[in-house]
């Protein structure tokens, strides 16, 4: 990046200053010049470095005794040589960014309490000399003489910011009065600690950043390094400003912000880097976050999408200019979900998601759908809305996202068994039950048609741990009246549905026990096909089930179908189908006639819903013959 080659550029000029100020030593005691930062008038100055020239601007640095009458240095020595250093590092690369070159930069070293790092003089009336004090002292992991460097070089910035005739910075202006001159402190000296960038409070907008006086505001600054921008181009904006648009209130600097490409585009990335701990020093160090006392906490909420297919509302709110409040959400399993989201129109939003275990950000376009990837697991995403608009720092803006969800098609595809079933001839298993053999010329010409067609395996699309056909399922006539028509093969003519009823079937996948009820089910409709003959024949069907009770699955060993034993149930079962010219087969009698031992249950979760949602077909079938197909889809959505 551009700083890589102004240090590069610096350490050449440290190499030829070296010999000059490799030692710094200490000079008769003099007057110090007039300056605001020296307490008590008649203590003298001790000069160790005067008018050296750095850049074509002297350079001098001084200390103070201890008293009127002492002529011991007031801060310790050791931050002399560092200081002349700094001076020789920094101001080769300030003088191209000041309006107009000063004369005279004059430093005091200073032991005193009563600043935190650092001072700049603006007040000085020569425009052309830059007085600066610097606190001879340090804290922290890295060294202090460090620390004390990169407060210098801070300082030192404040010199090029004062060439542009700026008197005193506003509250107002303070995150980038301060910010930047921390921020270029931190180009030479990275994270030096204690360090402002580490106290950036993400609830307080950008342009107060009040519990670090506006020193926080130097982490935008290192964003906008880390994201390309170089420190010519930071501080051209930061010399836009000196030069007449400063604000003196803060809601005057939040309108000129929110003008300012600059600042506007990069801010809602800003805000998830922050988030993510991804903003970095020019060294590569991550800037830890440690915000001062004071700054409250980002707020977080939850919400989970419904499993059940339908169409979900639901707010994140953004405040302008801040770090407000993030939004977790989770996702169903084996469910195709997607969003959009819209928010007030002038608010300058911008809404950002991502994987709650990935880094990476994506920005959503308003009212455009953005499809979440299909998942066989619950997944966690991350939302995070932004405002960089002018409207009141206090109030809410709502960022509304609707969620769409819905069941996940699938290739495969069950056609009803019951074209190609023979009815053959049998003894009553039960009650009044009985069978009879039926003209096979019908049966071949429905197998001629398509009316034999077993599964057909595609890719599926729905995921391999679904729990069908364990869990709870429902049926209602619509379902029903859809899966007939679904079913219906190529060549065959459905017509004349008619479905009532409702019912219920659950199975419970540890013990394996069945739960089974009908509510005055019935389903009627009659199939059309081309015989042989080239003449169309109907058959007519007619189901009709009332009663439940429970029994066990035992189930065969291609595990896609089961037969149910140890049944207890009430109730009554008719299976009829009527072919031209004939009387109406199939059984009829209790309850277990369509669901006892001897009925084998195949079952398919397929798409055979003219809505594309993932039902479960139940057919049954005697000896291969067919009884019956029931249409189920999930009950309450609790099965997968």
């Amino acid at each position: 990046m551009f700083f890589t080659q102004i240090l590069r550029f610096s350490i050449l000029i440290i190499g030829l200053v070296s010999s000059a100020l490799a030692v710094v030593v200490p000079r008769a005691v003099e007057a110090c010049p007039e300056n605001k930062f020296q307490d008590g008038a008649n203590r003298k100055c001790i000069p160790y470095v005067v008018g050296k020239s750095l850049a074509g601007i002297k350079f001098s640095l001084y200390t103070w005794t201890e008293s009127e009458t002492s002529t011991t240095p007031a801060a310790d020595p050791k931050y002399l040589q560092p200081l002349a250093e700094t001076a020789a590092t920094a101001l080769p690369v300030y003088v191209g960014y000041m309006k107009t070159k000063v004369s005279e930069v004059r430093v005091y070293l200073s032991g005193e309490s009563g600043i935190l790092r650092g001072e700049t003089d603006f007040r000085e009336r020569d425009p052309t000399v830059c007085g600066v004090q610097i606190v001879g002292a340090g804290s922290g992991p890295s060294s202090d003489i460090e620390s004390v460097q990169q407060a210098f070089a801070h300082e030192l910035y404040h010199c090029v910011q004062r060439t542009f005739e700026l008197t005193w910075p506003q509250d107002s202006n303070a995150w980038w009065f301060e910010g930047s001159a921390d921020y270029f402190g931190n180009v030479f000296y990275p994270a030096t600690k204690p360090d402002h960038m580490e106290t950036y409070c993400g609830r307080s907008p950008l342009f107060v950043q009040a519990p670090s006086n506006g020193y926080a505001g130097s982490l935008y600054f290192q964003y906008l390094s880390d994201t390309l921008t170089s420190d010519g181009a930071i501080n051209d904006w930061v010399s836009s400003r000196l030069k007449g648009s400063s604000s003196y209130t803060l809601r005057g600097e939040q309108s000129i912000i929110s003008s300012e490409p600059l600042i506007t585009k990069a801010f809602p990335s800003f805000a998830t880097h922050f988030l993510g701990g991804a903003i970095l020093y020019n060294n590569g160090e991550e800037v830890a976050n440690t915000p001062t006392k004071g700054c409250e906490q980002l707020i977080t909420t939850m919400y989970e999408v419904p499993m059940k297919p339908g169409t979900y509302k639901h707010a994140t709110y953004a405040l302008p200019w801040q770090i407000y409040q993030k939004l977790e959400v989770t996702f169903q399993a084996n469910r195709l979900n997607s969003f959009t989201y819209d928010a007030p129109s002038g608010s300058h939003t911008v809404l950002q998601y991502r994987k709650d275990d990935e880094k990476e950000w994506t920005t959503a376009q308003k009212g455009k759908t953005v499809s979440i990837d299909k998942s066989c697991e619950k997944q966690k995403y991350v939302f995070l809305a932004t405002s960089t608009g002018d409207g009141a720092p206090s109030t809410e803006i709502p960022v509304t996202i609707h969620f769409t969800v819905k069941k996940p098609p699938t290739n495969r595809k069950m056609k009803r068994n019951v074209r190609r079933s023979k009815f053959f001839r049998t003894e009553p298993a039960k009650g009044n039950s009985s069978m009879t053999l039926v003209d096979e010329n019908l049966e071949e010409d429905l197998h001629n048609q398509g009316g034999i067609s077993k599964r057909q395996d595609g890719d599926p699309a729905s995921c391999p741990t679904s729990k069908c056909p364990y869990g709870s399922w429902k049926f209602t006539a619509a379902v029903e009246s859809d899966g007939i028509k679904e079913s219906t093969p190529d060549g065959v003519t459905v017509s004349n549905i008619d479905t009532k009823g409702s019912g219920t079937f659950t199975l419970d996948q540890d013990t394996k026990e069945v739960t089974l009820q009908f509510d005055g089910f019935s389903a009627s409709f009659d199939d059309t096909a081309v015989g042989s003959d080239d003449k169309d024949f109907t058959i007519h069907y007619d189901l009709a089930i009332d009663g439940g009770g429970t029994a066990t699955a035992v189930f065969a060993a291609d595990g896609q179908s089961f037969k149910l034993t140890k049944p207890t149930y009430t109730g009554t079962f008719a299976s009829q189908t009527t072919y031209p010219d004939a009387e109406p087969l199939g059984p009829t009698g209790d309850f277990d006639v369509g669901f006892g031992p001897d009925v084998a249950v195949e079952f398919a979760c397929d798409n055979v819903a003219t809505d594309g949602d993932d039902n479960m077909s139940l057919n049954g079938l005697f000896d291969g013959t067919f009884v019956y197909d029931i249409y189920y889809e999930p009950d309450d959505d609790t099965t997968a």
